[in-house]
């Protein structure tokens, strides 16, 4: 389980900068993210390794406006420029699921 639920590269050892993207702000509607592209493993069950991607392409935010009492956002569109990298199209490709099905909430 995860000690912080906040991520940070400088605990991780397996935390390398990006050498494929070199975005430093990204606009998503009516929110704006500055920061830096990291490569890592992510999980979304830290226990359960068929939900992990390995060397991740990520946005790191630094600051950000709009996402009001969010934590940040996961990649689940289709693999698209412009898009950003796909965390879910990232999961197949590594031969990786998080079951027959994917759900999420819209607020």
């Amino acid at each position: 389980m995860c000690a912080n639920k906040y991520y940070n590269p400088q605990s991780s050892t397996t935390y390398s900068p990006s050498t494929s993207y070199s975005t430093t702000k990204l606009v998503y509607g009516s929110a704006t993210l500055n920061g830096y592209m990291g490569v890592d493993n992510v999980c979304v069950l830290e226990t359960v390794s068929t939900t992990c991607v390995s060397g991740f392409n990520f946005f790191i935010t630094t600051s950000q406006s709009g996402l009001d009492d969010l934590d940040g956002i996961l990649g689940l569109s289709p693999p698209v420029a412009g898009n950003g990298p796909s965390f879910y199209y990232n999961l197949m490709q590594q031969d990786a699921t998080l079951g027959p099905q994917v759900s999420f909430s819209l607020a």
